[in-house]
């Protein structure tokens, strides 16, 4: 006759994995909360220029930038701004004949360092936009017809700068240098430093005392460009972001000098050393 108890649960063949278990969901949880962000970021973007078709992934935004090809007119291209881990994969690349029959690259990208020229093919593996990876230019001319700017603001420092009062926070910096003086032939030399800040970098205004009448004593000004807007720097303002690559400099309006410089650059090696 079979037994009318009921079976026991098999509880204790799993009991000694209840809690490892849950320890190992708790190490992965905390592990994928503080791990950097995997997914894309941004958009998908199409390049063509002449027979080159190439398309670029994890786009923020495209503007542009200008240059002179030896002569007085300016050359103006595309400049994109990407997020990390963005790629750039040829769609199509037209060839030309060489002097010797030979097919040739009739584009290339420019990286830094000795390996600088990568000829453009069809069929190429996808390039990964590292900071080393410039832009696409023609080897015949020798002028860019594409730039890369990485925005990426985990990449260098953040250091504090005081000047007479003046009390900033600089994010993403990776050089600090230069010699440049305000020269005013009526006043001793007065240098100032040089502050190299990768795209995404900040400033913050810690401390800006105003002057005797409340108005704003330095200023952030475009350097170049007079008729650009300049921006008052005072107590409790928003961090200014550079977007874009450009100088600056941080203008001391009681003094009539430049208080510190500001070279917004991709490039590790875009100073003197």
């Amino acid at each position: 006759m079979r037994s009318m108890k009921r079976p026991r649960k098999p509880v204790h063949r799993y009991k000694s994995l209840l809690f490892p278990g849950i320890a190992l969901l708790a190490v992965f949880a905390f592990w994928a909360a503080f791990d950097s962000p995997k997914e894309a970021r941004g958009e998908t973007k199409l390049f063509e220029y002449g027979g080159l078709k190439i398309e670029i992934t994890n786009v923020r935004e495209i503007w542009q930038d200008f240059s002179r090809d030896g002569g007085p007119e300016l050359w103006k291209y595309p400049v994109y701004t990407v997020y990390p881990g963005a790629t750039a994969t040829v769609l199509e690349a037209d060839m030309k004949e060489g002097g010797d029959g030979v097919l040739a690259a009739d584009w290339a990208f420019e990286r830094n360092g000795e390996d600088w020229r990568l000829d453009i093919v069809d069929g190429m593996e996808p390039l990964e936009i590292v900071p080393d990876v410039v832009g696409v230019f023609d080897p015949e001319s020798s002028v860019y017809v594409l730039r890369f700017v990485r925005w990426d603001p985990q990449r260098g420092e953040t250091v504090e700068v005081e000047k007479d009062g003046l009390k900033l926070e600089i994010s993403s910096v990776h050089y600090v240098g230069g010699f440049t003086g305000n020269f005013d032939l009526s006043r001793p030399l007065e240098p100032y430093d040089t502050y190299y800040i990768y795209p995404g970098g900040k400033v913050t205004v810690l401390e800006a005392p105003p002057t005797e009448d409340g108005t704003a004593r330095w200023e952030l000004r475009p350097t170049g460009n007079e008729q650009a807007e300049v921006e008052p720097l005072r107590d409790g303002m928003a961090p200014i972001e550079f977007a874009r690559e450009g100088s600056f400099r941080v203008y001391d309006l009681e003094q009539s000098l430049t208080a510190l410089g500001l070279e917004v650059s991709d490039s590790d090696w875009a100073y003197w050393k």
